[in-house]
């Protein structure tokens, strides 16, 4: 499951949001003489949140959702970094930053990061999916005037036409299926909607997808898809852009 962090106050909400979903890293240099527990920071607008430490890893998977209120679109910059724990302090290994103003047109965007160190060199690649909300709400069109109904007692036509009608309905509650029929359009019934439910479901990788991304849009454990899809994939930290995954 994905845990998530909502910085919204409690006083006001502004109307637009960015959650940001951060899933994994890969490529790591990490200090080898520590312990390979890393964990990743987001500031923006100057608030910082960040994820649980992961523990033992060079691919961390962090799996996690932060809410942002953007204040100003045209300014706001969410900055990145991953760190890792260290015994005397904690190691900025790398870090990169987004604008926000493109995120108005695309609206969401998943993307793997290069963090680079204070030489410039590559210390690593976080995945973050990011979506962008305006908060606007559509007004719903509504027809400015109803439809006209029509009274039955309008005319001694429409009158008639009700009673025939009400004969027809007594002469079709007085028809009944025999049973063995009856019960043979339920099994069938029954046996088209489970063949239905089961019918597999794919998706086609793009560029930047990982299993945990696809399992988070999915609500499916990454391990279950890499399951279905063994004869597919052979090694679950690598897909390519174009293969179908199964998802259902």
């Amino acid at each position: 499951m994905v845990s998530s962090a909502d910085s919204t106050p409690t006083t006001a909400t502004p109307a637009a949001r960015l959650q940001v979903s951060v899933i994994e890293a890969r490529n790591v240099q990490a200090d080898m003489s520590n312990a390979p527990d890393f964990y990743v920071k987001l500031k923006m607008s100057g608030r910082e949140f960040q994820t649980d430490v992961v523990k033992g890893s060079t691919t961390p998977k962090f799996l996690k959702d932060i809410r942002l209120d953007v204040l100003n679109l045209e300014t706001d910059t969410l900055r990145m970094e991953m760190l890792q724990v260290g015994p005397k302090g904690d190691l900025i290994l790398g870090t990169d930053k987004v604008s926000l103003k493109p995120m108005s047109e695309t609206g969401t965007l998943v993307q793997w990061f290069n963090l680079k160190d204070a030489a410039g060199a590559l210390a690593a690649e976080l995945c973050l999916v990011l979506r962008y909300s305006s908060g606007e709400k559509t007004p719903s069109r509504r027809s400015k005037s109803p439809s006209p109904r029509v009274n039955p007692k309008a005319s001694p036509s429409g009158l008639e036409k009700g009673k025939t009608k009400s004969k027809k309905k007594k002469a079709k509650k007085g028809m009944l299926l025999p049973l063995p029929l009856a019960v043979a359009g339920g099994l069938l019934a029954g046996a088209f909607a489970f063949l239905w439910a089961k019918k597999p479901e794919y998706y086609e990788v793009k560029e930047g997808d990982t299993l945990c991304r696809i399992g988070i849009c999915f609500n499916r454990p990454h391990q279950e898809l890499y399951s279905l899809n063994s004869k597919v994939i052979a090694d679950p930290n690598v897909i390519y852009p174009g293969d179908r995954i199964r998802v259902l």
